[in-house]
């Protein structure tokens, strides 16, 4: 060999491999990246289900704040109703509180509320 060709072989090779030993193999290589798409797959579905449950507890918690004016409304002697349907903005939807208050101080649900069967709120 060279000087110059023995000065590369040290460069790329210090550890006296040769220059075809280095790096990954193809096999660890695909490997690595069905291992990286499984995760993926597993935090995409996760984050669906996160956006779903962001959803209904913005329902829920707009439907505990109409019960709880409602109730303070009651407890000063005011009617508790209103003369129409209320809309509210969760999120990207706009849903409709039907104007039905029940004489103990129940709100009906919006007719077109989320669907959900993890959401605690719903009847």
């Amino acid at each position: 060999m060279t000087k110059l060709s023995k000065a590369l072989h040290k460069i790329y090779s210090p550890s006296g491999k040769g220059l075809g030993e280095k790096g990954f193999t193809l096999v660890e290589l695909l490997v690595v990246v069905a291992i990286l798409g499984a995760i993926a797959t597993v935090v995409t579905l996760n984050v669906a289900g996160f956006i779903g449950r962001g959803v209904c507890e913005g329902y829920c918690t707009e439907k505990h704040n109409i019960q709880t004016a409602v109730v303070a409304a009651m407890a000063e002697g005011q009617a508790a109703t209103w003369a129409n349907a209320q809309t509210y903005l969760i999120g990207d939807t706009d849903y409709t509180w039907s104007s039905s208050v029940g004489s103990d101080g129940t709100v009906t649900d919006a007719s077109d509320k989320p669907t959900s069967d993890n959401c605690s709120c719903f009847d």
